[in-house]
């Protein structure tokens, strides 16, 4: 027999009742100290979500934007207007998309003349994460995701390859 049954065992029901009210109130206090860390695990675990879910949806656009390019297809009406349509999903924060290209030679000399078979094109895109603006957990590089893509031209068409021709869907 315990000290505390000991003490207990000639109080009768009194006894129990004041241990009993003496607790009441923990269960409260000990959730008031360990919710904000729990809540502040589980949003953050939605905030890097997204920012992951962004990281590889630009990656995915700046690779399939170089695909396009590589094998000749219009930037302006075709692939420029398709990457800015594919990188907007919800867990991007604000409707502004940018994708840039840039051709260089093959040393990595920025183009002066039109691209030919053998020079190098990158496509970047860029565009801002979904913030839930949580205190405690900052964004890297404020919430702005930039990703590129690099690859050799193969094909330089006398007219530009249509944006609805295979494997342009």
């Amino acid at each position: 027999m315990t000290a505390l049954q000991r003490g207990l065992q000639g109080r009768g029901s009194r006894g129990r009742r004041r241990c009993r009210t003496e607790e009441t109130g923990s269960a409260a206090l000990e959730f008031g100290l360990v919710a904000p860390v729990l809540f502040l695990l589980l949003f953050g675990m939605i905030q890097y979500g997204y920012l992951f879910w962004s990281l590889t949806t630009a990656s995915a656009t700046a690779r399939e934007a170089v695909r396009r390019m590589v094998v000749g297809t219009e930037w302006t009406t075709c692939v420029e207007k398709w990457a800015v349509e594919h990188a907007r999903h919800p867990a991007v924060g604000d409707d502004t998309v940018t994708v840039t290209r840039t051709y260089t030679d093959s040393s990595g000399a920025p183009l002066a003349r039109e691209p030919k078979a053998g020079d190098v094109v990158q496509v970047t895109v860029s565009f801002h994460s979904l913030d839930l603006g949580i205190p405690l957990l900052p964004l890297p590089d404020g919430g702005t995701v930039s990703q590129r893509s690099k690859n050799e031209v193969q094909n330089v068409p006398d007219s530009p390859v249509p944006c609805d021709g295979p494997g342009n869907p």
